[in-house]
């Protein structure tokens, strides 16, 4: 530190210079700083003496700054910038304690951003934070406060969880596909069997395939294996959307589109109330005490947006 302090010279020498080399005139700089004109060049003097180089010329009575002077003044300017920035963004830093929402990429993108200013305003004395992951498995591991989850009814029977919404899982398409394959807009389960279907990767997660939804509907034939497997739901949504297939929704992920119109249910939802999605929170973070008024904070918004799909009560 000692040596730094000596390589830097005089800190307040610098920014007196700073100022005299940005206005060109020792009169202003002096207003600018409040002290006198002859302290600006009493400074100022005192640098050129260190470095053994003069720092300003005068030419027909006006202040220029020499090619070290020019050297400096462009040094010294953008750190005193950069340490100006710092400093703003230090003072404007969130002193509230953090709190992670944690969230698989379907109900994040589909159901949970477009209130995210909603929630945010639920927990307005943190800095709220979402946490992205597809896998249960990661989530196991923790690292959030609140995570909004899918299971069957013994993950969501703990102390520390809370049931949102029991699986309602039904076919959709677009209406430009239904408008290219009307046969499928009143087809039966069996109809459905060799359409074209998207397919989700069931990976570590505990929701409804194809087959099951299948079985569900009393449909026994074998669905043909899938081409591709999606791994994100939100571009499965877009697939469908583009008019590329039939996927399976879920509620309340695609309530919004269902209800706009811009996704279409060609099939029977299937409930099956031993699986759905729960909302769990560690019990040590700093928002445990909030999360009897978050779980009335979810279900207020789940139940103002359900739409299920055709026929919600078959199963």
């Amino acid at each position: 530190m000692k040596a730094l302090r000596h390589r830097l010279l005089n800190a307040n020498a610098l920014l007196v210079f700073e100022c005299a080399a940005r206005l060109t005139s020792f009169t202003r700089a002096a207003e600018e700083l409040g002290i006198s004109q002859p302290a600006v060049t009493r400074h100022v003097r005192g640098l050129e003496e260190a470095l053994g180089r003069p720092l300003f010329r005068r030419r027909h009575n006006r202040l220029a700054l020499t090619e070290p002077g020019e050297r400096l003044w462009l040094s010294v300017s953008h750190g005193f910038h950069d340490i100006a920035e710092t400093l703003e963004a230090i003072r404007q830093t969130d002193s509230r304690p953090r709190v992670v929402v944690a969230s698989h990429s379907g109900f994040a993108q589909q159901w949970l951003m477009p209130r995210f200013s909603a929630l945010c305003a639920e927990l307005r004395d943190f800095d709220v934070r979402l946490m992205v992951s597809d896998r249960e498995t990661e989530l196991d591991r923790g690292g959030y406060d609140f995570a909004i989850r899918i299971g069957g009814r013994r993950a969501r029977g703990g102390p520390l969880a809370h049931a949102l919404a029991d699986e309602y899982v039904f076919p959709i398409a677009s209406p430009a596909f239904l408008a290219a394959n009307p046969h499928y807009r009143d087809a039966s389960p069996a109809d459905l069997l060799h359409a074209p279907l998207l397919h989700m990767d069931e990976g570590d997660q505990a929701w409804m395939t194809w087959s099951g939804w299948f079985r569900a509907n009393g449909v026994a034939g074998r669905v043909p294996r899938p081409e591709v497997l999606y791994t994100n739901y939100p571009l499965v949504l877009q697939e469908v959307m583009a008019g590329r297939g039939i996927a399976l929704a879920w509620r309340p992920l695609t309530d919004l589109p269902v209800g706009q119109g811009a996704l279409v249910p060609v099939g029977p939802a299937v409930h099956n109330p031993e699986t759905g999605y729960y909302l769990t929170w560690r019990g040590d973070g700093p928002a445990a005490e909030r999360a009897p008024s978050l779980c009335a904070w979810f279900d207020v918004e789940i139940a103002a947006t359900a739409t299920p799909g055709r026929d919600p009560a078959a199963a």
